[in-house]
Order: C-alpha cells, then sequence, then structure tokens
C-alpha cells in the first residue's frame, strides 16, 4: 500500500480519532482532504474555520489563523499569506518549517523581517542557524547575529561520573556509542527529515563511521552532503546528492549555481529536475556535453520547442530517443522521429502518449513487431490500422489489436490481464472494460497505464479518486484534468503539452469556456472531437470548427447546436455551390440539416452513389424529386427504392424517366394498386412487359383492364381471361385490340352484346361466322326438307304448305338478329353454310345484303 493510499485508508476509518482528522484535513493533497472532512467524526467548528478559510478568507480573525497555522501545510499557506495573521503565528509557522510558504506569500515579512525577529528571539535565531529547511542565506545572517537574550544552551551529553570513568578503550567506545546512538536511529530512517543540527553536523565530521551511514540519507542538508562528496569523492555521498539535485526541492539560486558551474554530472542532473527554471533549462539543451542534453530532454516540464531543438541532434541516438519518449514532444516532431534510423527511437515513438495518427499510421507498417504491438495498442491509432494490425502475422500484434477493436468482456480483459504485457494491460485500459478490471488496472506498476485509466470514462469513482492522488505528478495530472471534482482554476493552470491532459480537459464538463474554445483548435483529433462532444462546450468553439466537415455530424448533435446552425447551413449552400466541389465534400454534405443543401447535393452531377443511397431515403419529397431529376443515369437500386415512395408524384416522375428500368414498372404496380393515373401510365408506358401487362389485367379499376384490353402487347392467355371480364367495357375493349385474334372472336361471340361488333370484326373466321347465324331449328329444317324433297309424294300440297310455315318461323326467330345476319351474309370470310344460314331470314336488309355480297364477288372476280 503506498503512503496516500494509507492516509486516505485513515481519513475514511471510523475509528480515526479527531485530533488526526484535523491533520489529515490540512493535507497538502487534496483527496486526503477531502475525504477528513467527510468523516462523521470530524469537528464541525473546525469545518466551519476552514470552509471559511477557503471561501471568505478576508472574514478569517487572528485566532482562526492561528489555529490554521498549526493544522498543516495547507492551512498553514492560508495563515502565511493572510494579511491578519499575527507576528507571533507568523513566528510559530517559521518554527514549524513553513518558512518557504511564508517568504512565497508574504514579501512584506521577508528576509529582514525575520532576521530582525531572530535578534529579538533566541529560539527563533538558533532555529534559523540550525534548520536545514530555512534558507542558506538566512542562516548565514542568523549565524551573524548576536541576540540581546542568551540563547537556551544545547543539552549537552549526559557526563560520565568520574568514580565510574572509563578506564580502558572498550568502556570509553561504549559510552561514545551511546552517546551517537539517537543521532543514528535518526539517520538510518530515511523517510523522514533527520533534522541535524550544528553540533551535531561536527559531530558527524568528526566521526568517519558515520559518513557511509550519512551519505546514503536522501534529505541530508545539502551542505553536509557537498562535505562528504569532498572527502570520498564519487562515493555514496556522490550517488545521494545527484539523486537529490534531480529530484529533490531545492532553492532557486543552488539549482542555478549547479546549472552553471557543476560537473557533468551535476548539470545532467540538475537538467532533469523539475523545478529548474525555463532559462536554465534552456541553456542546458545546448550543453556541450551531449548527456547533459540528454538529461534537458528527460525533464519532466520540458517544452515542445525544447524537445524539437533536442530531437535535431544526428549523432546521439540517446537524446533522440530521449525526446521520443516525452510526452511534451509535439506532433511534427514525433512525426520526423517516426522515420528515424534507429528503432529503439522508431520504438519510444509508438509508445509515446502524444504520438500522432499520422506517426503511428506510419510506425505501423515497421519490420519490427514490437513497434507494430506497441502501435496497436495507442489509443491515437485510427481504426483502419488496427483491422490491419488485427491480420498481422505476429501473434502479440494481432492479440492487442483485437483488444482495440471492440468493447471487453469480463472474460476478454482477464485474458489480456493475464498476459502481464503492458501494451495488453494500455489496450485495456483504453477501452470500455469491465469496472474491476479497470479498478485492478489504476494500481498498476507503469505509470502510463494508470494516466489511461485515468482517461478512461468508464473508470470507476473510487479508482479516480486514487488516482488524483497518485505519486507520480504525470498520472496525478492527467487524472485532474478529466475529474469533473477538479476545480475550474486548477484545470485552467495545468499544462497543456501532453496530449492526454488536452484530451482529459476537452471531455471534462468543468473545463472553463476559453481553454474549451483553445481546445476546439487541438491539433488531435481526438481532442478536438471531445470538444464538440462535451455538453458544456461554448458556442465560440463549435463555430471554430465548422469548417471542418468531418465535425459537422457531432455538431449537430451537441445541445448548443442552435447558436451556429444558421452559419453551419449558410456555409454548406457556398460550398455546395462551389464548382470545384468534391465528390467526398458532397458526401459529407449530404449529412446537411438544411433542405436547400440536401436538394442540391441530390441533384448534383458529382454526388458519389453511396450518398444518393441515403438521400434517396430522405424524409423530405423534394430532396427525393431531386434525385429523380437528375440528367445522369439512375442506378437500379435507387430506382426501386423511389418506386416504393410514399409519394405518388414521386413514382409518376420516375415513370417518364427514359432510363427506367422495365423490372422497376412492377415495383411502381406494387406500391399504386390504388392509383388510377399511374396505373394507367404503367399500362401506356413503351417498356411495359406482357408479364406487367397481365398483372395489370387483374387490378379492380374497370379503366385499367380496359387499357390492358386494347393494348397490343397483352398476351393472348391474358386476353383470353378478359374475355370472361365481368365488364362488357372490357370485353368490348379486346375488340379494339389489333392483336384480336379468330380464337378470341369466337368467345366474344358467346356474349350476346357482343355478336354484331364480332360479326362486322375483320379477323372474324369463318367457323365463328357460322356460330353467329346458326339456328338450331332451322337447321333440323334443312335436313328435312331435303329428306322430303326425295319422297315420292314430296310435292305434295300438305309438305309445301309445310315448308312454307318453318320457313315463316325460322324467318321470324330471326328478326331479332337481323343486324347480325347481314354483316354476316357480307363478311368477306363467310362460308356457304354461314351465308345459307344467315339468309333464313325473309327481310329487305337480308335481300340487300345478298346482293351486295353477289356484287362484291362479281368485283372480285372481274379484277381478278
Amino acid at each position: 500500500m503506498t503512503a496516500l493510499s494509507g492516509l486516505l485508508q485513515e481519513a475514511s476509518d471510523p475509528g480515526t480519532p479527531a485530533a488526526r482528522l484535523a491533520q489529515l484535513a490540512a493535507h497538502s493533497n487534496s483527496a486526503v482532504r477531502r475525504a477528513a472532512r467527510k468523516h462523521m467524526s470530524f469537528p464541525p467548528e473546525l469545518a466551519q474555520v476552514i470552509d471559511l478559510a477557503e471561501r471568505t478568507p478576508q472574514l478569517l480573525t487572528p485566532e482562526q489563523l492561528a489555529l490554521l497555522g498549526i493544522l498543516g501545510t495547507y492551512t498553514a499557506a492560508i495563515a502565511a499569506q493572510h494579511p491578519a495573521t499575527t507576528d507571533e503565528t507568523v513566528i510559530e509557522l517559521i518554527l514549524n518549517g513553513h518558512i518557504k510558504q511564508l517568504l512565497d506569500y508574504r514579501p512584506s515579512r521577508g528576509e529582514t523581517w525575520i532576521i530582525a525577529q531572530a535578534q529579538e528571539n533566541p529560539g527563533l535565531c538558533e532555529y534559523l542557524k540550525t534548520n536545514a529547511s530555512v534558507p542558506m542565506r538566512i542562516r548565514k545572517a542568523a549565524a551573524k547575529l548576536s541576540p540581546s537574550a542568551p540563547a537556551a544552551p544545547l543539552a549537552e551529553p549526559p557526563a560520565v561520573p568520574e568514580a565510574a570513568a572509563p578506564q580502558d578503550t572498550a568502556t570509553v567506545s561504549q559510552c561514545a556509542a551511546q552517546v551517537l546512538r539517537p543521532l543514528r536511529e535518526r539517520l538510518l530512517d530515511r523517510r523522514t527529515d533527520p533534522e541535524i543540527t550544528a553540533d551535531e553536523t561536527a559531530e558527524i565530521q568528526a566521526t568517519r563511521r558515520l559518513w557511509s551511514l550519512a551519505a546514503r540519507h536522501p534529505l541530508l542538508p545539502l551542505d553536509l552532503l557537498l562535505w562528504l562528496d569532498e572527502q570520498r569523492p564519487y562515493g555514496e555521498a556522490r550517488e545521494t546528492l545527484l539523486r537529490r539535485l534531480e529530484e529533490g526541492p531545492l532553492e532557486e539560486s543552488l539549482l542555478l549555481n549547479f546549472a552553471w558551474k557543476g560537473t557533468w554530472e551535476e548539470r545532467a542532473a540538475v537538467a532533469r529536475n523539475p523545478a529548474l527554471p525555463r532559462e536554465a533549462r534552456l541553456g542546458l539543451t545546448v550543453d556541450p556535453d551531449w548527456w547533459v542534453r540528454s538529461a534537458a530532454a528527460e525533464n519532466p516540464n520540458a517544452e515542445p520547442e525544447e524537445l524539437a531543438a533536442l530531437a535535431q541532434d544526428p549523432d546521439h541516438v540517446t537524446i533522440r530517443e530521449h525526446v521520443a519518449s516525452h510526452p511534451h514532444a509535439s506532433g511534427p516532431t514525433l512525426l520526423a522521429l517516426a522515420g528515424d534510423g534507429d528503432h529503439a527511437v522508431r520504438l519510444q515513438v509508438a509508445r509515446n502518449p502524444s504520438s500522432p495518427p499520422e506517426a503511428l499510421s506510419l510506425l505501423a507498417g515497421d519490420a519490427r513487431y514490437a513497434i507494430r504491438e506497441a502501435v496497436a495498442a495507442h489509443p491515437y491509432t485510427p481504426s483502419e490500422v488496427l483491422d490491419a494490425l488485427a491480420q498481422d502475422a505476429n501473434e502479440r500484434v494481432q492479440f492487442v489489436a483485437n483488444l482495440r477493436r471492440a468493447p471487453l468482456s469480463q472474460a476478454q480483459a482477464q485474458q489480456a490481464l493475464e498476459t502481464r504485457r503492458r501494451n495488453a494491460k494500455l489496450a485495456v485500459a483504453a477501452q470500455q472494460a469491465p469496472a474491476e478490471m479497470l479498478v485492478r488496472l489504476s494500481r498498476d506498476r507503469s505509470p502510463r497505464v494508470r494516466a489511461q485509466v485515468g482517461l478512461n470514462p468508464h473508470t470507476p469513482s473510487a479508482a479516480r479518486a486514487l488516482l488524483l492522488g497518485d505519486q507520480v505528478p504525470e498520472v496525478q495530472r492527467v487524472a485532474q484534468a478529466a475529474s469533473p471534482s477538479t476545480p475550474g482554476q486548477e484545470l485552467a493552470a495545468l499544462p497543456l503539452f501532453d496530449a492526454r491532459v488536452r484530451e482529459g480537459l476537452s471531455s471534462n464538463v468543468s473545463t472553463p469556456d476559453d481553454l474549451l474554445v483553445a481546445l476546439s483548435d487541438d491539433p488531435l483529433r481526438d481532442v478536438r472531437l471531445n470538444v464538440l462532444l462535451n455538453p458544456a462546450a461554448p458556442g465560440g468553439a463549435l463555430e471554430r470548427r465548422l469548417p471542418e466537415q468531418p465535425m459537422r455530424p457531432v455538431i449537430r448533435q451537441h445541445p448548443r447546436y442552435g447558436q451556429v446552425q444558421a452559419k453551419l447551413n449558410d456555409l454548406e449552400w457556398e460550398e455546395v455551390g462551389q464548382p470545384d466541389v468534391s465528390a467526398e465534400a458532397l458526401a459529407s454534405l449530404g449529412q446537411s440539416d438544411a433542405l436547400r443543401v440536401r436538394c442540391k447535393v441530390a441533384s448534383h452531377p458529382r454526388t458519389p452513389q453511396e450518398t444518393l443511397e441515403v438521400l434517396v431515403n430522405d424524409p423530405e419529397e423534394e430532396v427525393r424529386s431531386g434525385i429523380i431529376s437528375r440528367s445522369e443515369e439512375l442506378a437500379f437500386g435507387l430506382q426501386v427504392v423511389l418506386a416504393q415512395d410514399a409519394s405518388a408524384q414521386l413514382r409518376q416522375k420516375l415513370l417518364r424517366r427514359k432510363d427506367v428500368d422495365p423490372n422497376v414498372l412492377s415495383v411502381v404496380l406494387k406500391a399504386s394498386l390504388n392509383d388510377g393515373d399511374i396505373l394507367l401510365s404503367l399500362v401506356r408506358h413503351p417498356l411495359a412487359t406482357p408479364e406487367l401487362l397481365a398483372e395489370l389485367a387483374d387490378v379492380t379499376r374497370t379503366e385499367i383492364r380496359e387499357a390492358v384490353a386494347r393494348d397490343p402487347r397483352t398476351p393472348p392467355p391474358t386476353l383470353e381471361k378478359l374475355t370472361m371480364d365481368s365488364q362488357a367495357s372490357v370485353q368490348r375493349s379486346i375488340l379494339r385490340n389489333p392483336a384480336c385474334t379468330p380464337a378470341l372472336l369466337r368467345q366474344l361471340a358467346n356474349h350476346r352484346h357482343l355478336r354484331l361488333e364480332v360479326a362486322h370484326h375483320s379477323n372474324t373466321d369463318g367457323g365463328t361466322l357460322e356460330h353467329l347465324a346458326y339456328d338450331a331449328a332451322y337447321e333440323r329444317f334443312l335436313r328435312l326438307e331435303r329428306w322430303t324433297r326425295r319422297l315420292p309424294f314430296g310435292e305434295h300440297v300438305l309438305l309445301r304448305r309445310w315448308r312454307r310455315w318453318s320457313k315463316q318461323r325460322a324467318s321470324a326467330r330471326a328478326l331479332s338478329d337481323v343486324l347480325i345476319l347481314s354483316a354476316v351474309i357480307v363478311h368477306p370470310a363467310a362460308t356457304p353454310r354461314a351465308v345459307r344460314m344467315a339468309s333464313r331470314l325473309d327481310h329487305p336488309n337480308i335481300e340487300q345484303a345478298r346482293q351486295d355480297r353477289q356484287h362484291a364477288a362479281r368485283q372480285e372476280a372481274h379484277h381478278g
């Protein structure tokens, strides 16, 4: 368990006493302070004082400030900078080790004031002279003072009674060891400041056996550490000194002194110190020693310009490698290093959390599988690159790439973590994974994995709180940037060089508006996209991204889209009217919410097929009509969709296109069964097939069946079926069909109301004419007449009378069919039998018809 997690657990423990909670509430870590103040046993009076100090510090009284001064680092800083803090409280702050905060916040009570107080206060004077936390210049000034009151003498080691004075060397050694034991114990405790006094410093210098022990203490006063280094050069003191110069919080003057005058080792150590001023850091980037320049590239606070200059070093791979691994390196710098000739540099680019997608796409084709695996684990790797890496020849690359392509189940995440490989853990940390897996990764030993968990929106609040107190500043900053609980003032103060910090800020609803507007211009597309997805993003941030077409769908979903909608629509209308507008731009413009823009895209000759397939389902009829109006050939798939359109006007308009597919007509038919105009257009359409006409013959509208019956393209089986139609007008329409066959006429002749028209029809054959003129009773009479005429008495008066009477009866029956019989007689195809049957009627019309036939026969014979 880390120190921070232990403090958090202590602050949440129900058994923690109130006094300890008061100390934790003034801790320097904000997460510890919040946890302590939420404790049920936290004193309410103290909570009121701390709340007052945070919200309205001008109302604090001197007594409250004195209380704040003794609680801890956080409240002591408030008391140190408050104008109402009394001199006694200020002195107490100095004696409690807060002199640094006092010097930072209260210039009016600076070094001169402190030295003046030490002149009157022997205890303060002694503290200033001996305490290692006091700046060196104040210590030196205090050492020159002669206090007006005598200082209390330092405690002397217990004297050895004369009677018991040691008589031999062993006894003397035992007594000396007894005197040095407390100092030795403090030097062994390397987690706390040993608080070495001036006398103890002299004792260490005089006792050689303490040198190694003291040299290994990381918090030993720097002047003593330097002295030990002089006594034993390049020994343990040198190692401790270099660590102090690299990591320790040192005064600015000391850092500058070592940066300008130190050895190459000391300059390199100082170059890595985060507290090194920018001017000194810039100077070390051009240091003559390449190792110092390499160390400058490792400084956590190095800025992109410094790293870009260091990346130009052509001779030292180590420098370029350190630049490639630094999260503050800019996108162009990393893109250039992605093409470096050394694989170690390319590997660091692939692992760098700030690497842009362009660099990762380039490295995805690297020959080394370790580089490709790092690319697969990177959160900024484009999806199409991940798809390619999922088919990589190396199994490890495949495995990591597949982890990144979809949300992970419990089993998948567990399998990935069991590999214990950092790339696999990074892939899980960047995905939608089970909460318990993200909690587990929040305690991972890799700072990069923990930082990625801090960015994950699915990370549970408990794990996020733990990351807010992470010991690695890089992880803590990323977690703060992504946490909505971080105050806006703190978010605005975060450095923006690390892409992960910018990504966290861009999706944080607590990020100030002006910062979101600035992030909307970020070079990383993921950051810009997060700003657009952030419901707290102001209208200004959205407006700056309007020219970026890929971002527009996200802008349209934003809660504040109404503020920029009119401007976006005007911009899109201007773009769609450009003479050189590209197909890609038209595809984006096809998603516009402006009707006039979509209509223009629908009719534009360069609009891609994929966009037309989307617009053909547009809810606005005007857009769909624009597709039908295109002068270019319309794809079959689009025709099928439009043939089923809800608008009859559009379906009718589709039928008027010259390139309409014949198969589409059947689709239009199914969608238009109740629309007579469209059905009639289908019948008359020049591309109507026999099959379509057969389908149309089954519709319920009489006028449609009439049109089908008249159409010469209608197949004979369909016409035959229509001869039995319930409507006489449909049957009569068949007679007007040029393709009406004798067989159809024969069937139509069975309908009494059509007999006359069949008799007049030019295609009627002899058999049908015989059928029209046929009379069964008259046929029997003719047979009997022929038989009786062959009898010996065939001319008997009674038989002649019977013959005359039978002909009169047949003529009477045929009187109603006089027009039909006349038409049969004059028809060119009439057979002798048909003529004979039709001539049974004794009527002037019949006689005239017979004469007309004879005349026509003579004319034909004459011309023949």
